[in-house]
């Protein structure tokens, strides 16, 4: 596919020049292609040949175009005559028959220069099975209106850009019937789809793309994906946009049709023909059919999942590996209601098989510990009454009042004995400590009778030494009371 410009040429020569691939505005292709083509196929067209094809169709078009309004008679004709067609068209079972349905196609109210571009359209396509040509308004993917001539045939349909003022094709674009994934027809319009895009993207789905790719939307492909909308381009209104369009969508539903049948390709899928509010209706459904598949899935996970939990927590008898598989069950829709009951009912017996155990436990630990304190606060009082050591019952006392249900007699009988040989302690500390304050004045008194004793004969010695050195006159003749008393 590509666009063809033909080579400057002088208007005298009639000699045909190469045509050149100069790529299509649709495709990214760019090739050149030189091909000598002979004046029955591709006519050099001069300024005179242009008014003569021009004026050739306005002749036609003035043969089947009226001046005035259709009459009564002729609307019912025209009706009678596009009913024909669909059903000519249903019931073709060759190529040729459909072909012949689609002949009166031809006489549509066109402008000369529609015409004259749907004449031009269907000799210059390579393909020469034609069916029918439609002169439409091409709607791509970024909402530009383009006058284009669709040519459907055997194997194939072909959008053509002609151009009036020279009366040439400028490029044209093959769609294989092959892509053909579904045919929508709209108020006014039809939305082919394809399995391929035709075209550049669209802004819609480049931002689709780049949310994708960033993680914020989900790419999904369907067969809505890739598309492209043909308006019929009548002058007049007979038939209607609406008619022609359901002329156009049977042509291709049934060209598709009977190609499959002549290449028995098992892979190709006839497209259907379907409404918008029949796309809407799919695309809800396909929408509601996923959602109910995830919920399946996760509910088919979930029970599972609690089933094996069960057969764990009934093995280990352990009620928490249950929390988790109960919950998820719990979210998921629809989830089976006596499989709940049953976890629920395991999980209830099983706590309360856990509060029992653990009491019990709790209870012989309780009787260990207080048989334990017990014997050891019998023995610390017999080793107290022995030794008459108090210390000896702080802990087995202190024990005894921390454990369970131990008999409060034990422990007063405990708590007695060890104040009665604290009273003995302090008693025996008293006397003691009062046997030592007397001893200690004991000996102070002692100590003092010795130090006037010393102090006496200190005295005396100082005494008689005086007298050895003093005269025999000076001496007194009797003793003085004090000498005597000393």
């Amino acid at each position: 596919t590509g666009k063809l410009a033909m080579m400057p040429s002088n208007a005298a020569e009639d000699e045909p020049r190469p045509l050149m691939l100069v790529g299509d505005d649709e495709t990214d292709q760019k090739t050149v292609v030189s091909a000598r083509l002979a004046d029955a196929q591709v006519p050099m067209l001069g300024g005179s040949d242009v008014d003569g094809i021009n004026s050739l169709a306005a002749e036609g078009s003035s043969e089947t175009t009226p001046d005035a309004g259709p009459s009564p008679e002729g609307a019912a004709s025209q009706q009678a005559t596009v009913e024909s067609i669909l059903v000519a068209i249903s019931a073709a079972k060759k190529s040729e028959q459909l072909t012949q349905a689609l002949a009166p196609v031809a006489s549509w109210e066109y402008s000369p220069e529609q015409g004259a571009g749907i004449k031009r359209a269907t000799t210059y396509i390579p393909d020469k099975e034609v069916y029918a040509g439609f002169f439409v308004q091409s709607i791509n993917e970024w909402r530009v209106y383009q006058p284009r001539v669709l040519v459907l045939t055997k194997s194939a349909y072909y959008r053509v850009t002609y151009n009036p003022k020279n009366g040439r094709v400028d490029h044209y674009h093959k769609t294989p019937l092959t892509q053909l994934r579904c045919l929508e027809k709209t108020a006014s319009s039809l939305k082919v789809f394809l399995s391929e895009q035709d075209g550049y993207s669209g802004p819609k789905k480049w931002m689709g793309s780049l949310a994708g790719a960033v993680g914020l939307k989900k790419d999904k492909a369907d067969e809505f994906q890739h598309a492209r909308e043909y308006v019929p381009g009548l002058q007049g209104d007979h038939p209607p946009s609406d008619v022609v369009v359901d002329i156009i969508a049977a042509a291709f539903a049934k060209a598709a049709e009977l190609f499959k049948e002549s290449t028995a390709d098992a892979s190709f899928t006839v497209p259907s023909i379907i409404t918008t509010e029949q796309r809407y209706t799919i695309l809800a459904d396909r929408r509601e059919s996923e959602k109910l598949a995830k919920e399946k899935e996760e509910r088919d996970a979930a029970e599972a999942e609690l089933r094996q939990a069960m057969e764990a927590a009934t093995s280990s008898q352990d009620a928490n590996v249950l929390t988790r598989p109960i919950r998820r069950a719990r979210r998921a829709v629809e989830a089976d209601p006596a499989l709940l009951d049953s976890a629920d009912e395991l999980k209830m017996t099983l706590e309360a098989e856990k509060k029992e155990r653990e009491l019990q436990e709790r209870l012989a630990k309780e009787k260990e510990e207080r048989e334990g304190a017990t014997d050891e606060l019998n023995a610390a009082m017999s080793a107290a009454k022995e030794s008459r050591d108090a210390g000896q019952l702080t802990k087995p006392i202190r024990r005894a009042q921390r454990a369970v249900e131990v008999s409060a007699e034990l422990i007063q009988a405990a708590l007695e004995l060890k104040g009665e040989l604290e009273a003995e302690k302090k008693a025996a500390e008293a006397e003691k400590r009062a046997a030592a304050a007397a001893a200690k004045e004991e000996a102070a008194a002692a100590a003092k009778v010795a130090l006037l004793c010393e102090e006496g004969y200190v005295r005396s010695q100082e005494k008689a030494a005086a007298a050895k050195t003093a005269p025999a006159d000076d001496e007194p003749d009797a003793a003085s009371p004090k000498d005597k008393d000393t």
